[in-house]
């Protein structure tokens, strides 16, 4: 098997991560008694006390590790492209998976909810600002470079989706009821993990031509 059938599997890894994320959310709110997939949010899932920890736990182990792997391998594909842009936008989120895998494995939610412990501010100051910030830098640098580049245009309007996305998850999640709060944070959570099994797909493609 030569290396280039190596790179090409595990640019499939995005596809696994998101089936990984997806079984985490979809098992987890099937088997945590009493959890409303609608009204809260999917770190709840995975916070100290889930009684589906040992469930949600290693699908959420897993879809860091396929999300690393695939970005890695984006990465390392597309590293010899001269747009400056395209390296700001890979390298970025690559930097963004990295910082949620380790920061959200060192600093879960204690319980679920909005507890205030150490670890919780953690969870949130060090992690999850820094991963949507970088997300929407990267994103950014994606629509520019499509935009650039007129054979990326598919990766401009892709990475223009899921910002979208991101935005409306993000700004309806903090103003409609409590009630449907879940669906909504669904929708900025949900744009970052298929994008990164797009473009997967999508540098595979490139990486045939």
């Amino acid at each position: 098997m030569s290396f280039k059938h190596i790179q090409r599997y595990f640019l499939y890894a995005g596809i696994l991560g998101f089936i990984a994320y997806a079984l985490h959310d979809i098992l987890g709110s099937l088997l945590y008694q009493g959890y409303n997939p609608a009204s809260q949010a999917v770190s709840d899932l995975t916070a100290l006390n889930s009684p589906v920890l040992n469930v949600t736990q290693p699908l959420s182990f897993l879809y860091g590790v396929m999300s690393v792997l695939v970005m890695s391998t984006v990465v390392y594909v597309l590293r010899k492209n001269p747009s400056i842009t395209l390296k700001q936008a890979i390298y970025g989120f690559l930097g963004m998976h990295l910082i949620s895998f380790v920061g959200y494995g060192l600093f879960p939610l204690s319980e679920a909810g909005q507890p205030n412990t150490f670890t919780d501010i953690m969870h949130i100051y060090a992690v999850t600002i820094p991963v949507v910030m970088l997300s929407i830098y990267a994103l950014v640098c994606f629509i520019v470079f499509g935009q650039k580049q007129k054979e990326h245009t598919q990766l401009k309007y892709v990475a223009g989706l899921s910002l979208l996305m991101m935005f409306i998850g993000a700004m309806l999640s903090n103003l409609v009821h409590p009630s449907v709060f879940g669906i909504f944070e669904r929708f900025s959570t949900y744009s970052a993990v298929l994008f990164t099994a797009y473009l997967g797909i999508y540098t595979n493609h490139k990486l045939t031509e």
